[in-house]
This record gives C-alpha cells, structure tokens and sequence, in this order.
C-alpha cells in the first residue's frame, strides 16, 4: 500500500463527490411536451484510491432494456466496495425514448447526434450533455445496447481494431469482436476522436429482458474493470480468447411468409445448412428453405413471427472473415 495514490474530489453537474462515496445526482435536463422537467440519473462511484475513470451508459436508444439490469447489478456487486478511480453510470440515458418504448428520442437517435449541441434538437442536446458532462471526463467508456426490434443479437463487442488499446480490452470483455467501421455522428465516432477507448457491447433484442445476456454482460464488465485494476482481480472470470469477425453478410428471405427457425443463434454452421423454413401460411404445402451460403457462425437472427421477401433473417460472420 505504500505506493496508494489517494483520490481528489470528483465534480460533477456542478456536485462534488468525495473519494470513498457514492453518490446519484438527478441532472434536470428538458422540458418533455406535457411540461414536465425530465431527469436524467447518474451514479457515481469515487474511490478512496486515485485509477481510471470508466463511464457506462445504457439504454441510448429508449427500447433496449438489457443494459438497466447488467448495471443494476453491477451497482449491487460487492466488488465495487473497493473500487480504484471513478465508474460513472447512465443506466437510461434516453428517458425520452424509454417512457415512449422507442428508440429515438423525439424522431431522432441520438447515436447519431455526437458530439451534439447545447440549442439543439432533444436528440442533440441529450448527446450534448453526455459528452460535456460525462464522457469527457472520463477515460474508457462502455455503451450497452441490444439487437433493434425482434432482431436478436448474441453477446459482442464491436469496436474499431485501428484503436491498440480497444483490441486489448475488448479481449478483456470475453465476447465475440465485432470489427465494425465507426458511423458519422455516433458516440464511437466522437470518443474516437478524443481518443477515449469505447466498447460497444451489444446482446439479445429490443423490447425484451434476456436474462443470460444479462449475466454475460455483467461478468464482462466486471472482467474490464478487473483488466484495468480498478477491482480486485478475484472477480475476473476466464474465459477462452475471443473471435474476432470481420465482415458480416445478411441472409435474407427469398420468400414472404411464417418464418420457421430451426437454427440456435450460437453454433458454427457449415455451407448449405438448413437454416430456417419460411411457410406460406396460404399455402401450406409450399415452404421455401434458407440455406447458409458459405461455412460460419450466426452473430444475430431475426425473432419475427412473419417476414416480406427480402427480409433480413440472419447476420451471418464467413469462416473467411474471421480471425482468432
């Protein structure tokens, strides 16, 4: 211990926060249009000693519910009684989009709204907000998110592998990389450019609470926390070194009807494998097969009891395209 740094007071929405506490602050944020003022909570963890500083936010887009839970828990978790540095978490940084059960917040997705502004749009002040009073603060950053709406997606990380420090946390996490280019306007394009390290972990699907990719979620950020000292190492689970994939194809449906999965999400899957059955539900003699085009792995499916033509069934990762 004679090498422990101690912690400074930690300011935040204009509230200092002492080292060893915890503390949630309400930031009063906007009006919503039936006049009333929406409050945007934040938790923050300070530590007695001096570490990183991490942010967590959750629920971006308003229907995707996994993410409250993996930091409800973690919130609950004893390893943070001892935690180094300072963990910020946003478990609804959308209210707009939760209390309205969608994804946008006012008709836009503020993951397309970094680094936002301070008269702008909900969208764009909501982006605004977070990067002023969160993510510049901080050091790493994590985004918890789901699959979109009966779009179910196995547990992931998706980062830019250009980034060193991204590859070596992202093997930290213990899921599937996802090596995915960075979009215009979203909160990894801006932490990108500051240089912040983000993980991007994405698991289950919209609307719904999926409580193994709750699990996995946990364990993953406590395996991250752990990798950066930030908790005791104890809590950190092994687990095999991930896969990383690097392009990804849909397979769509060649055909509009009752599509039938016949196929786990998890798995590897070889070259013209039956997949799934799409079931004319006027015609029940006539079904069509989905077929895998080429050997590998499915990283998301569609969970939609019916489907149009050309559809997207499954996000499939080639053999080809993937890298251990």
């Amino acid at each position: 211990m004679a090498n422990r740094k101690i912690n400074k007071p930690f300011t935040l929405c204009s509230e200092i926060i002492a080292p060893g506490k915890m503390h949630t602050i309400l930031c009063d944020f906007s009006n919503f249009y039936t006049s009333r003022r929406m409050k945007v909570p934040i938790h923050i963890f300070h530590g007695k000693e001096a570490g990183p500083r991490f942010f967590i936010l959750s629920t971006l887009h308003g229907n995707e519910l996994n993410g409250i839970e993996i930091i409800n828990r973690l919130h609950k978790h004893q390893a943070l009684k001892k935690l180094k540095g300072t963990l910020i978490t946003v478990p609804v940084a959308n209210p707009f989009g939760l209390i309205l059960k969608t994804r946008q917040a006012a008709g836009q997705d503020i993951n397309r709204a970094f680094p936002g502004s301070k008269k702008g749009q909900l969208a764009s002040r909501l982006a605004y907000f977070l990067s002023e009073d969160i993510i510049k603060k901080c050091d790493y950053g994590l985004d918890l998110h789901s699959g979109g709406k009966n779009l179910f997606n196995m547990p992931q990380v998706r980062i830019d592998t250009s980034m060193e420090k991204l590859c070596d946390l992202a093997e930290a996490f213990g899921v599937s990389i996802i090596d995915s280019p960075v979009r215009k306007k979203s909160l990894r394009g801006f932490t990108m450019k500051l240089s912040i390290p983000l993980l991007v972990f994405e698991a289950g699907e919209a609307e719904k609470i999926n409580d193994e990719c709750i699990e996995i979620g946990l364990q993953s950020v406590l395996n991250v926390l752990a990798g950066l000292d930030m908790i005791n190492g104890k809590w950190s689970k092994k687990r095999s070194k991930p896969t990383y994939y690097r392009e990804l194809i849909w397979i769509r449906a060649p055909a509009g009807g009752l599509l039938l999965n016949y196929k786990p999400i998890n798995g590897h899957i070889k070259k013209n494998q039956v997949l799934a059955e799409i079931l004319d539900p006027f015609d029940l003699d006539s079904a069509q097969q989905v077929k895998a085009p080429c050997a590998g792995t499915i990283v998301a499916k569609s969970t939609a009891p019916l489907v149009n033509e050309g559809d997207p069934l499954f996000h499939f990762a080639p053999d080809s395209k993937k890298t251990s």
